[in-house]
């Protein structure tokens, strides 16, 4: 039996769309697996008329983790953990570059 891998906390607060889309590096083939079978899962955000249902899923109930985790391989998983990481470190330097002296750590 393999050791579970565990999703980074940004993928317990992002829904599959959000990870698609604004998850910088995400593979084509990673892009339309999250869209083809886990998006379809997701609460509307809008309702038939085009006008917003809510602005903020609920944290637990519509995020990748929560919806579609459990049905992306191995594979996948690390692959969304790395571009995670390297976002984060990303992140971290951003704000190193703009003079922010408070520790940034979204793990």
């Amino acid at each position: 039996m393999t050791t579970p891998i565990v999703p980074h906390s940004l993928f317990t607060i992002w829904r599959a769309d959000e990870v698609a889309e604004c998850l910088e590096g995400v593979p084509e083939h990673l892009y339309c697996r999250l869209w083809n079978d886990i998006v379809p899962k997701q609460k509307p955000l809008y309702d038939e008329h085009g006008e917003h249902i809510t602005e903020e899923p609920v944290i637990g109930s519509d995020d990748l983790v929560s919806l579609g985790w459990d049905i992306l391989t191995d594979e996948e998983k690390l692959a969304l953990n790395g571009l995670a990481e390297a976002q984060d470190a990303k992140d971290r330097q951003w704000l190193a570059d703009h003079g922010f002296d408070r520790a940034y750590d979204r793990s």
